[in-house]
């Protein structure tokens, strides 16, 4: 499929001056073997995406330990999201800037 490239900026959050977005998906897993050491079964579990976003501005403090929908990342639904990490960044010779990061746990019940 040939890229497109008729827009341009990130698209998957609708928060204002955002630079970029970071998602990962993780799962645990566990390997049983045998007593003569072959392997048994494996088994795969929890999984969970974590995302952080980057930007320009002030991201509120307020965010911490909730689920802004201005932040997270649109692939990102269902289960349970929480934003575990908000930093606000001050400098003199630009705009200020902000990262935040969470957790998304797509089993989970709502909170």
């Amino acid at each position: 499929m040939p890229a497109a490239f008729n827009e341009i900026g990130v698209k998957c959050v609708t928060a204002a001056l955002v630079e970029s977005v970071d998602v990962q998906k993780q799962l645990e897993h566990k390997i049983i073997k045998k007593s003569d050491g072959a392997f048994e079964t494996g088994n795969r579990y929890d999984p969970s995406f974590s995302f952080s976003v980057k930007g320009r501005g002030v991201a509120d403090e307020s965010l911490l330990g909730g689920a802004s929908a201005a932040y997270v990342p649109e692939q990102i639904t269902g289960g349970t999201t929480i934003i575990t990490t908000v930093k606000n960044s001050q400098t003199n010779e630009d705009y200020n800037s902000f990262e935040l990061s969470g957790v998304n746990h797509p089993a989970a019940g709502a909170v």
